[in-house]
């Protein structure tokens, strides 16, 4: 998570890095052994790995950009709650977004993707991923 700030009454950009270290228990012992990598053997974190992304340096990124930068106007349960809802309830995605999704639906968990959204992305798969007038809901 990156932010670049424009604040118009100092003309002047500030910037934020977000993005996170790995956490103290990631280490590249644990990864190679993750990725059943043996000692001196090469290898890559694939993209779709756990160990290819920061989230808690992404999370702790946006409480300091509303911090830093934010009006004080609104707390961070103002600013998440929208994102939050759509989480829990759900939103629709573009047939796009969810042909991507549907290549991957074997990785997530039930936790993170329910079976029957599941199931309406792979069968948005099979049906080249036209689904009419009701687009496909991803939720918590």
């Amino acid at each position: 998570m990156f932010c670049l700030f424009y604040d118009a009454k100092t003309k002047k950009v500030s910037a934020l890095n977000g993005s996170g270290r790995a956490g103290k228990k990631c280490t590249l012992e644990a990864i190679r052994n993750d990725l059943g990598l043996k000692t001196g053997q090469g290898g890559k974190v694939p993209t779709d790995s756990v160990h290819a992304v920061t989230v808690p340096g992404a999370a702790a990124g946006w409480v300091d950009t509303v911090e830093r930068f934010g009006s004080g106007k609104l707390g961070m349960w103002d600013i998440l709650s929208p994102a939050i809802e759509m989480g829990e309830k759900g939103f629709p995605v573009s047939e796009l977004t969810a042909m991507f999704v549907s290549f991957s639906t074997d990785k997530f968990s039930p936790k993170i993707l329910r079976k029957e959204d599941a199931d309406n992305l792979n069968s948005g798969r099979e049906r080249n991923h036209h689904f009419g007038r009701h687009p496909p809901i991803l939720r918590k």
